[in-house]
């Protein structure tokens, strides 16, 4: 995955919209089909709308899997290739849960840093001396 955007920052509103490019490449093309899924299940955009999950129903269509495309494939597969409705709200929710702490321990009250940590720094962040 080439970002466009380094990770942890954030796009300037009036960005390109190419934040990063995916390419793929293996022995068969059901493998480099399941390393590209992998890769964009695994690669997560929060903040903005991305094509990812577009792309996602694309890889998994049969037709696009058997190599069976063409210039007009987006158009002809329009309806399969729609989103469900809501999915976006539901994608957004699903986004927010994986990012959330993982309970009591991950943080104090408010994001605080946990207790125990002498200077206050947040969990998994340590230094070495």
């Amino acid at each position: 995955m080439a970002a466009g955007v380094p990770g942890g920052s954030a796009a300037p509103a009036p960005s390109d919209p190419l934040l990063a490019r995916l390419v793929v490449h293996a022995e068969s093309r059901p493998a480099a089909l399941a390393r590209a899924r992998a890769a964009l299940a695994d690669f997560p955009v929060l903040g903005v709308r991305t094509n990812g999950p577009f792309l996602l129903r694309l890889l998994a269509h049969p037709e696009f899997e058997a190599g069976r495309t063409h210039i007009g494939f987006v158009d002809e597969h329009r309806a399969a290739l729609a989103a469900a409705p809501g999915a976006a709200e539901r994608d957004l929710a699903l986004a927010a849960a994986c990012a959330a702490p993982a309970g009591p321990a991950a943080s104090g009250a408010f994001g605080a840093p946990a207790a125990g940590d002498p200077a206050g720094r947040p969990p998994g962040r340590r230094t070495r001396r």
